[in-house]
């Protein structure tokens, strides 16, 4: 992929507004209520950012809504999904305005729909009008809020550039009396290098933020200390009021020392950056319902152009920026389109990769007792240290023995003699150097690690965003310098050593995406770097690396197949797959499989399939379903499709978790009809209205849902998160009977049909 300039993206960025943001006029609202939004420009949508701004109706549908220029209807959709009804108006400003969620359109509007949703026999239809046919006049009513497609009741509501590029209406003539700051929640904090791991393991971390002196002002309580690049994020929102709903914050910059090292700002959107979104925000922590979590780095393939490293390549701290040891501030500002700001505040000391301590002998005089000498490095003087502890690892904690002055390390060597409470075999020792500022740096430790024979041991392998960790645990006290054995059929691809020491009983290893391990399928640990050394302790596997080949076929068990290919990604990552032995779930047609993690980042969907072993008359209403672990249920892949031939069925997905061919032998529930049967009605246009529910496969859309009035086509407005479905005759019935047909297929073909005879006498025609 070519790599954008920043230079290039700031001139884009600046043709993209193209003399927009701030010099607009102040514009009327198109609701006449007091405004109050619910979701902000660029929020987090996964794989797109959301491009306008949510305007609350009360949770009531019907508001009226009115133009906030002169104009005419451009555009015109209707859909189950998505926007619902949307209407688009060109302003005579330059502008484009979009109004989605729609309730219904003014009468003059909703002719034009009808008119084409007739002639189409579609609900779904999608209307470009020619220029200026559909005045609208500034002020003038054009429809009514409601909560079609998608969500509560609300209004969605976008400001468009003349070539349709969404900018922020909050910056562009629509303006709040918002004093309310930024609040920031939570730092994360991301391992950048390719062998780094927090003190817990991850490669990740999560900080909570405590208040700061004064308004707006927060701080990171926490010493921290890094020795190798990090990357840094923010959970963090904006309210328009006090106790209003939360949304992203306009602008973002991170300064350390000052220097600014990367800024973001909400200004506008090109929809061809959609997907960005999971680049801009934490895709992980989105799916974990986390949906504020801000990268103040770029990540690989981001080319959202609202967002630019100002120091390095990524702006990712210490990678190459050339950062002194020592004490370092850090400064996370965030603003809203009102000039409310805030500011998030923390520490960090910088060091070198390798101990701050230097051991130059350790010696054993008697079984419990041990006699060391200890000297200075650099770092020591670099980093301001004032003493240096020497800690003990006793049972799930380390503790101080012991307590060297920095000032004696650094005029030469200084002995060191500790008495152990219990064997020497078992007495794990660190030096811990702590600085003026209170931050405690740990060296690996310098006695206790040894090589030895220990089969006792699990393995287990997560795989992360950048990689994988795989975690070695152990039952004893005893601590060995742990190697991990990578293997594929029986091959092994290769070794790793030494692992990161977290506890006597918990050791990790980063793997970063490695085309020798592009295949594994067995793990094999053991606590000794000594190859002669049995590391008989194995895990059965089924890791593979994707993204590094152009395309790739992994077989699980010959039944379940996924496909994926290099542009499904934005870099090489590793997944897990693997079939689940688990009591069965639902009307499943074939075996469970899992892949994970559940959540991971791609460009693009890629392909599953999974064969089913028996044969019957019913395998063809079977579809590739997801497991949904929070609501407990199937999920029907909406693009499933059965395959006679080859007995399987297949679809897109654009994550991991739990996935089987699962039946629908039930069809539609058909329900609360209104009409009765046999009923004399005197509208001669009456609504008629059901419930419409289906419990897994689903309504796939409108041409699934066909309604017949004396052998007629009515208009299925089906709403299906309220399972809703509503139509009305579109001339006046004549008096005397009628019949009504309602006819419902599911994805999996089921059908459900109800019909009935109404009578119609209109007491105004007397």
């Amino acid at each position: 992929m070519k790599k954008i300039s920043t230079t290039t993206r700031a001139c884009l960025a600046l043709l993209a507004l193209a003399a927009v943001t701030g010099w607009a006029a102040t514009l009327d609202w198109p609701l006449k209520t007091r405004i109050d939004v619910s979701s902000g420009f660029g929020d987090y949508r996964a794989r797109r950012f959301h491009a306008g701004i949510d305007l609350r109706t009360g949770g009531a549908v019907g508001k009226d809504l009115y133009a906030p220029v002169a104009g005419s209807v451009w555009r015109l959709r209707t859909s189950y999904e998505g926007y619902g009804k949307v209407l688009y108006l060109k302003g005579d400003d330059g502008y484009i305005y979009v109004f989605a969620h729609l309730n219904g359109f003014a009468p003059k509007i909703d002719a034009t729909v009808k008119q084409a949703q007739v002639a189409a026999q579609r609900y779904y239809v999608d209307l470009t009008l020619p220029p200026d046919s559909l005045r609208i006049e500034k002020g003038e009513q054009i429809g009514a809020t409601g909560k079609t497609g998608a969500g509560a009741p609300h209004l969605h509501f976008e400001k468009r550039t003349a070539n349709n590029v969404p900018v922020n209406p909050l910056l562009n003539g629509f303006t709040l009396n918002d004093k309310t700051r930024p609040t920031f929640e939570r730092l994360g904090l991301v391992m950048a290098d390719r062998r780094s791991v927090f003190a817990d393991g991850t490669r990740k971390l999560f900080l909570p933020v405590t208040k700061g002196a004064g308004p707006g002002k927060y701080r990171i309580d926490e010493k921290l200390y890094f020795d190798s690049p990090f990357g840094v994020m923010v959970d963090s929102y904006d309210q328009m009021r006090p106790g209003g709903m939360r949304q992203s914050i306009y602008s973002l910059r991170l300064y350390i020392d000052d220097r600014p090292y990367y800024e973001i700002s909400l200004d506008s959107l090109y929809f061809r950056h959609g997907p960005m979104s999971d680049l801009e925000f934490d895709n992980v922590e989105a799916a974990n319902d986390s949906r504020r979590v801000r990268r103040l780095y770029e990540e690989v393939g981001n080319e959202f152009l609202g967002s630019r490293p100002i120091v390095g390549t990524r702006g990712l701290v210490g990678d190459s920026d050339n950062l002194s040891p020592g004490l370092h501030r850090a400064r996370i500002v965030g603003e809203d389109c009102f000039g409310n700001r805030s500011e998030l505040n923390f520490d960090f000391v910088w060091g070198p990769p390798e101990n701050v301590c230097r051991v130059d002998s350790v010696a054993a005089t008697d079984r419990n007792t041990i006699e060391a000498r200890l000297s200075a490095t650099p770092a020591i003087r670099e980093l301001a240290v004032k003493e240096v502890r020497i800690e003990m690892f006793d049972r799930s904690e380390w503790i101080a023995v012991d307590t060297l002055d920095a000032d004696r390390l650094l005029t030469g060597g200084v002995p060191f003699s500790f008495t152990s409470p219990k064997r020497l075999a078992q007495t794990i020792l660190r030096c811990v150097a702590v600085t003026a500022e209170g931050v405690a740096i740990p060296d690996e430790p310098f006695h206790g690690l040894a090589a030895f024979d220990y089969n006792k041991l699990g393995i287990e392998p997560v795989v992360v965003e950048d990689g994988l960790l795989v975690y070695v645990h152990s039952r004893t006290q005893r601590a060995g310098d742990a190697r991990l054995e990578l293997y594929h059929q029986d091959s092994l691809l290769g070794v790793e050593s030494p692992a990161r020491f977290l506890s006597p009983f918990k050791y990790v290893f980063f793997i970063p995406p490695d085309p020798r391990y592009a295949r594994v399928d067995e793990l094999r640990a053991a606590l000794s770097t000594n190859p002669n050394t049995n590391a008989g302790v194995f895990a059965d596997v089924m890791i593979r690396l994707v993204g590094d080949e152009p395309a790739e076929m992994i077989t699980v068990d010959t039944l379940m197949q996924v496909h994926f290919e290099a542009d499904d990604f934005y870099e090489p990552r590793y997944v897990a797959l693997r079939k689940v032995d688990t009591t069965r779930m639902g009307d499943l047609n074939s075996d469970l499989y899992e892949i994970y993690p559940e959540a991971f980042l791609t460009r693009r969907d890629f392909e599953a399939s999974i064969g089913i072993r028996a044969i019957n008359q019913v395998n063809h209403k079977s579809g590739l379903c997801w497991w949904d672990q929070e609501e407990n249920e199937w999920v029907w892949l909406t693009d499933s499709e059965w395959d006679d031939e080859r007995r399987l069925v297949s679809a897109s997905s654009r994550g991991g978790g739990r996935f089987a061919a699962v039946y629908d032998l039930t069809p539609p529930a058909i329900s609360h009809i209104n009409i009765r049967a046999g009923m004399t009605y005197y509208n001669p246009r009456p609504l008629i209205k059901f419930s419409l529910a289906d419990n897994l496969s689903g309504i796939e859309d409108d041409r699934a849902i066909d309604i017949r009035l004396n052998g007629e086509w009515l208009i299925p407005e089906y709403d299906p998160e309220s399972e809703e479905c509503k139509t009305r005759p579109l001339e006046r019935l004549e008096d005397g009977n009628h019949h009504l047909a309602i006819k419902v297929t599911d994805r999996a073909g089921n059908t459900a049909e109800q019909y009935l005879q109404f009578y119609v006498r209109d007491k105004s025609r007397n």
